[in-house]
């Protein structure tokens, strides 16, 4: 108990941790309830790109876990606030949810005309792809 005095943030990943595909993780529920009862701060991660990070809060919702606004962060919430430090504008070649978080954060996002099929080609494939100037970050 005393040591949970000294907590102020704990972050969980998300898939495995706290949810398994479409269920949550067996006491999972009830150790996050704790945490904040305690008063602690509740961050998820997830390094999947293909939800926002309201998708993963709703998510996370939907299986009964308390997830405030903007505790959830994917990969896409972390790539767009790293871009906030230098680029403002970024062709973004990925997933719907990341061009979205990417757009969230402040950054322009120039779309590619490739369809999202051909985005997952290969690195050979698309360093054939020209980028406009005004383009800071792929």
């Amino acid at each position: 108990e005393a040591t949970m005095a000294a907590i102020e943030v704990v972050v969980l990943d998300c898939d495995g941790v706290v949810y398994l595909g479409e269920e949550a993780i067996p006491g999972a529920k009830e150790a996050i309830d704790r945490l904040i009862a305690e008063g602690i701060a509740v961050y998820f991660a997830t390094n999947n790109s293909r939800m926002s990070g309201a998708e993963v809060e709703a998510k996370l919702g939907r299986l009964g876990i308390a997830a405030q606004p903007g505790s959830a962060w994917t990969s896409s919430r972390a790539c767009g606030h790293a871009l906030t430090r230098t680029p403002r504008r970024a062709m973004v070649v990925g997933s719907r949810a990341l061009k979205a978080e990417i757009a969230a954060a402040g950054v322009e996002v120039f779309e590619c005309d490739w369809p999202e099929e051909r985005a997952r080609a290969s690195a050979e494939r698309m360093s054939l792809y020209e980028v406009p100037r005004e383009i800071e970050a792929v």
